[in-house]
């Protein structure tokens, strides 16, 4: 039963289970923030979370594995490692474990589609400047050569994504990733909310996309004020100064990548900030 309030009359019921996870009841929930590359400090953060992490806990990645840092292929690796760790747990469900689509998923989505782009070459000079080009070379690849395919033709650029794919694609498990990335989760009474950096408040769940991923500025400007939900977990924050918490607006975002490391954060069922790791 989804959470009326959220969505909108005409949402699909279909639709909304594949973009989005209702989490089932549990004792805890532990929302894991950007990472961004970061192997060494993701491996750390599981490490000490496979100590805590206990019988009926949910576990929800708020995005952004890829980009900025030295080794965005690895961190997928490192999930899908940790996944299997905690679905080897008794009583674990798949549906216990969520993956979100943050601004850098978005990205390398937007880059398997340059050829559709009117203007492939700016569009390449975006993606590489904001994270991808770091995204790309931990699968191999070369940037350079995606700029030549820019300037050349569609049809060369088509041929280049598909290497890109083909590579990815060796990697056991990330196209799958990238298939089962939901967009937001909540909890079955719709109190809480798990994004990857924002939303707008003016609009259901269902009637969102962009504003999962680039919406930060909007949660922040609006104060996170939506309906009656009573907590909104983020995973990362643009501006590093705005403050961790403001009582509803929880942003877990340690800074990872930027001088940071990944973090994670423990709420009890009711939504209340039990720790922080």
């Amino acid at each position: 039963m989804l959470p009326a309030t959220l969505f909108s009359a005409a949402a699909d019921p279909a639709t909304v289970r594949a973009r989005f996870q209702l989490l089932r009841p549990g004792p805890r929930l532990w929302a894991i923030g950007a990472v961004h590359g970061d192997v060494p400090g993701l491996v750390q953060l599981h490490d000490r979370l496979a100590e805590v992490i206990g019988p009926g806990d949910r576990v929800v990645y708020l995005g952004n594995f890829l980009g900025i840092g030295p080794d965005p292929a690895g961190v997928l690796d490192e999930v899908l490692d940790f996944r299997c760790r905690l679905m080897a747990r008794q009583h674990a469900f798949a549906c216990d474990v969520v993956l979100l689509r943050g601004q850098q998923e978005e990205m390398w989505s937007k880059l398997m589609q340059l050829q559709f782009a009117p203007h492939p070459r700016e569009v390449l000079d975006w993606l590489g400047k904001s994270g991808v080009k770091t995204t790309l070379a931990s699968y191999g690849l070369d940037y350079e050569q995606g700029q030549r395919a820019a300037r050349e033709s569609v049809t060369a650029c088509a041929r280049w994504t598909s290497i890109v794919r083909a590579q990815m694609s060796k990697r056991p498990g990330h196209r799958e990733v990238f298939s089962a990335l939901k967009r937001a989760a909540l909890t079955r009474d719709g109190a809480m909310i798990f994004v990857a950096a924002g939303l707008h408040p003016g609009k259901t769940l269902d009637a969102m996309s962009d504003e999962f991923w680039w919406g930060g500025g909007l949660l922040d400007r609006h104060g996170g004020a939506y309906g009656a939900v009573k907590r909104i977990v983020r995973g990362y924050r643009t501006n590093l100064t705005i403050p961790e918490s403001d009582g509803l607006v929880l942003s877990v975002d340690g800074g990872a990548g930027r001088g940071g490391r990944p973090m994670a954060a423990c709420l009890d069922a009711a939504g209340v900030l039990v720790a922080t790791i």
